[in-house]
């Protein structure tokens, strides 16, 4: 669990996050680097590509979307009364 000085610090960059809010990943790796506002970090790095790359996804599928059925496939022909309208 938290080491004070490390803690301190973490606590002075992230004062909203809670010890038992932070994944066990984040201690490995505060533990191995010595800092978990470095630990930190590289997690919400990981965590925010991981988000941006489910929203790069969800919006090429969204391109990719056949979309709603308006017509029946057929070319929707050029209205009489428009056409008179326009004086073709």
């Amino acid at each position: 669990m938290p080491n004070g000085q490390i803690y301190a610090a973490f606590v002075e960059e992230y004062p909203d996050v809670r010890p038992e809010d932070i994944p066990q990943q984040v201690w490995e790796w505060a533990q191995q680097e010595g800092s978990l506002v470095s630990a930190y970090r590289k997690w919400e790095i990981a965590e925010l590509r991981d988000e941006l790359a489910a929203l790069e996804m969800n919006r090429r599928n969204r391109r990719a979307a056949v979309g709603t059925a308006q017509t029946d496939g057929e070319p929707a022909g050029i209205d009489p009364v428009t056409l008179a309208l326009l004086g073709r």
